[in-house]
């Protein structure tokens, strides 16, 4: 790209964020709008978020980075089932780390270079006490000396975050909780993807909303096109071109066996 086309590129990317969080806040869903408008300022203008020890060429990048979004639950909200049963939840908190690429729309290749998406839910009881659930998408490093599987993109259950006083942990079992497959998460489709889990009702107001189904299909579009090609191209029988392709199946499902 230009550097028309990436101030462009940035310019889209920043009225998405800035439509998502408005869209969210007068949905009553958030208390302030303003961690999406710092975001999409930090997109244009940045600075990027400085990542340790991963390779990142920062002057062709575009990223932004929200240490902390509160989502607003009230116990009308219908939820998956709770244990312990007397626990209500209390929180929902995500935070977001995104640098991406500048991708071209006909071309397949991994549109970004960092993400962290992490998702914690608290809860409280009757006496006081606190509970916590856990999750976290990531995007894996390039290179990696691990011989399990690290799909390029993953979600994993549990965490730091689930550390409890005492070992206060019941009977319930914590394991090192497999990587699962799943497509990138950045703010937007991150929380997209609570709301179709925590707030179906809420989602499907704002799904008749279209600043709302623009920049998530925006998103949509930039992060998941080239993730579902990537996989669909392994395939025989793909109607397009592997010249247009870069990015490989087997780093985005590692268990893939090409006999």
């Amino acid at each position: 790209m230009n550097k028309h086309q990436k101030k462009v590129f940035k310019s889209d990317l920043s009225r998405d964020l800035k439509l998502f969080g408005k869209a969210l806040f007068d949905a009553g869903l958030i208390h302030d709008k303003k961690v999406f408008e710092t975001a999409a300022n930090q997109c244009i203008n940045g600075p990027l978020p400085d990542i340790k020890g991963v390779n990142i060429d920062y002057a062709n990048s575009w990223g932004y980075e929200i240490p902390n979004l509160q989502i607003i639950f009230t116990q009308s909200n219908p939820t998956l089932e709770i244990f312990p049963k007397e626990v209500s939840i209390n929180s929902i908190n995500i935070a977001s780390k995104v640098i991406g690429n500048f991708t071209r729309e006909d071309y397949a290749e991994d549109p970004l270079s960092h993400l962290e998406f992490n998702l914690t839910v608290q809860g409280i009881d009757k006496s006081g006490d606190t509970y916590i659930s856990s999750w976290h998408l990531d995007r894996q490093p390039d290179k990696s000396d691990s011989i399990s599987a690290h799909p390029a993109y993953h979600f994993q259950y549990g965490g730091k975050r689930l550390s409890l006083p005492n070992n206060a942990y019941g009977r319930h079992l914590v394991l090192d909780s497999p990587r699962l497959v799943h497509p990138p998460l950045d703010i937007i489709l991150g929380v997209d993807f609570v709301l179709s889990n925590f707030f179906g009702e809420q989602r499907q107001n704002l799904c008749a909303i279209r600043p709302y189904t623009t920049s998530v299909s925006n998103i949509q579009r930039l992060i998941w096109r080239p993730y579902t090609h990537s996989v669909a191209r392994n395939w025989p029988g793909y109607p397009d071109d592997d010249s247009r392709f870069e990015w490989e199946c087997v780093s985005i499902y590692p268990q893939i066996l090409n006999a």
